[in-house]
C-alpha cells in the first residue's frame, strides 16, 4: 500500500487515502483492452471446443446447440476415447436409441439443473471422428506473470471464436485478474472494478457470437 494525498478547492484540508499499486495496475490493464467485442455473429448448430475438451458435455446440455466437437491428446475421458483423437457430442431425442451409456449414466445420476431439464427430452450421442469438422472454433489463452516487487500474480485470459473457413476472428472476450497470494487467496478481476466489465459467465460470449436464433 502507499499513501495518496490530495487537496481541492471545495475542501482545502489535505485528504489522504491508502491505495494498492497492484490494484491500480489491474485497473490500468482492464482499461487497456478488457471487455467483450463481437465482430460478427451467426446462427450455428454447433462448434469445436478447442479450449477445454472435458467441459464439452456440460457445455452441450446447458445450451441449445445440436453438437459440440472436441479433440484430446491426454485422454481425460477414456470412456469416450481410447486413444488420442476427436469426438462429436450430439443432442438426440431420449427415445432415439442412440444415447451413449456412460453419458446417460451421468445424466441420470445428476440432479441439479441443467441435467434434469435436458434429460426430460434429450440424451447425448457420441461419435468418434478423425478430426474436428465444425466451421466455428472456440479457443482460450491464459497468460500469467509475477508482480515486479513482492508477491502476487497477474493473469490475462482471452477467449475467441474463429471461422475456420477464413481464419476470421468473430469475437473475443478479454479479462485480467490479480491474486496477491496465488493458491491462498481470492483473485480480483476486472468485473470487480466496475459494471462495464463482465465475468465470463455473465458475458454469455459463445452464445452472442454463435447466436442460436438469438437465444
Amino acid at each position: 500500500m502507499r499513501l495518496i494525498c490530495y487537496s481541492s478547492l471545495a475542501w482545502p484540508l489535505l485528504a489522504c487515502s491508502l491505495q494498492d499499486p497492484n490494484l491500480e495496475e489491474l485497473r490500468r490493464l482492464c482499461e487497456k483492452d478488457a471487455g467483450v467485442n463481437i465482430y460478427r455473429s451467426v446462427d450455428a448448430d454447433g462448434y469445436h471446443n478447442a479450449s477445454l475438451p472435458i467441459t464439452s458435455f456440460l457445455d452441450l446440455i446447458k445450451s441449445d446447440f445440436e453438437f459440440i466437437e472436441f479433440c484430446e491428446d491426454k485422454l481425460q475421458q477414456k470412456e469416450l476415447l481410447q486413444e488420442p483423437g476427436c469426438g462429436r457430442l450430439i443432442r438426440v431425442p431420449k427415445d432415439s436409441g442412440r444415447c451413449h451409456p456412460w453419458l446417460q449414466q451421468i445424466l441420470d445420476e445428476s440432479y441439479p439443473e441443467p441435467y434434469v431439464r435436458f434429460r426430460q427430452d434429450y440424451c447425448v450421442e457420441f461419435e468418434s471422428i478423425p478430426s474436428a469438422t465444425a466451421r466455428y472454433s472456440y479457443q482460450t489463452d491464459l497468460k500469467s506473470w509475477q508482480v515486479k516487487e513482492g508477491t502476487g500474480e497477474y493473469t490475462r485470459i482471452r477467449a475467441w471464436i474463429t471461422d475456420t473457413h477464413s481464419s476470421e476472428v468473430m469475437g473475443e472476450y478479454i479479462s485480467y485478474s490479480f491474486n496477491p497470494h496465488p493458491g491462498n487467496s481470492a483473485s480480483k478481476s476486472c468485473y470487480h472494478l466496475g459494471d462495464k466489465y463482465s465475468s465470463f459467465r455473465d458475458a454469455n460470449f459463445v452464445n452472442r457470437v454463435l447466436a442460436q436464433s438469438g437465444k
